[in-house]
């Protein structure tokens, strides 16, 4: 086990910091509006008291992490830089977002205990989704996966995949 603080501690200016977290949400790789050239990936991390963070990952950065911060494993974070959430990007009262860079260190948890999840999920009921369809913000459902089509390859670090879920409503 390794010496780590809660993520609530790490502050803006703070150095030599490793906190455990897990990975509640992990985006598709978007391309920058104002910048073609630049693509990104929003994250959303939590540790084991529930505190969650927004990260981001940009360009070479993204290819970097992408064997890593799957969602719903656990990993040993140092190194991010911290600067003041935007309203848009802030996942509750923690007062920073992350930027992952080359500077970051990133370490899956090995640690052999049950994998639960270190904070609640919200689901949207189906009935419901028709509120978000105009909206970027992903929402989180539950089902079971009755078909998932083949993936499909779109550029260099994006797949695509349909799949068709059943619930219970």
């Amino acid at each position: 086990m390794k010496n780590t603080i809660p993520v609530a501690q790490i502050k803006e200016n703070a150095r030599g910091w490793t906190t455990l977290i897990q990975v509640v949400e992990r985006g598709k790789i978007l391309v920058s509006q104002r910048d073609t050239a630049i693509s990104y990936r929003h994250f959303v991390f939590a540790d084991s008291d529930g505190t969650k963070v927004s990260a981001v990952a940009y360009n070479n950065n993204i290819r970097a992490s992408s064997t890593l911060l799957l969602p719903f494993k656990k990993y040993y974070v140092s190194g991010a830089t911290l600067k003041k959430a935007d309203d848009r990007y802030k996942k509750g009262p923690y007062p920073f977002t992350w930027t992952i860079n080359n500077n970051t260190l990133i370490q899956p948890c090995e640690d052999e205990a049950a994998d639960q999840l270190f904070c609640h999920i919200e689901c949207q009921r189906f009935a419901d989704l028709h509120r978000f369809v105009d909206m970027e913000d992903l929402q989180n459902i539950q089902g079971v996966v009755v078909h998932a089509f083949e993936v499909k390859q779109i550029g260099l670090d994006s797949v695509n995949r349909d799949i068709v879920l059943v619930n219970n409503e």
